[in-house]
């Protein structure tokens, strides 16, 4: 099956990626240490290790987190044929919410090393959000 894309979304490309390349620039750019623009393309030692160590992975990171949460976002409203769907309106933010509380109580009840809550909040706010979709 072929599909079409409308004038609309490419007029939307033509607008929104290059405000995403200006956002990513100024990412890089911009920060407790600022780098000159010239510097981005031809980096000292010292620059390369702030671009490529600190400032690029968190720029990768962002664009993952980002588009994951766009196509979470589009799969709910298509799964839930709602186009006003969203965490909140099914209970998804509000049961992680919940269990993240769950998980800092648990820790500061018991105090059980094993259980940081590094390790337990992450584990018990996923079971939280998952668990409203069961319902």
């Amino acid at each position: 099956m072929i599909t079409t894309v409308k004038g609309s979304t490419i007029k939307f490309l033509w607008i929104f990626t290059p405000l995403l390349l200006v956002g990513i620039i100024l990412n890089l750019i911009i920060g407790e240490v600022t780098i000159p623009l010239k510097a981005l393309f031809d980096p000292t030692n010292t620059y390369k290790v702030i671009i490529m160590d600190i400032r690029l992975p968190e720029v990768l990171a962002c664009l993952i987190v980002g588009s994951n949460l766009a196509v979470a976002g589009a799969v709910m409203q298509a799964v839930f044929r709602n186009p006003l769907a969203e965490p909140y309106v099914t209970g998804t933010a509000s049961g992680a919410l919940l269990g993240a509380l769950l998980g800092l109580l648990a820790y500061a009840v018991f105090k059980v090393s094993l259980l940081s809550p590094i390790i337990l909040m992450p584990i018990l706010s996923f079971l939280g959000a998952y668990s409203p979709q069961l319902l």
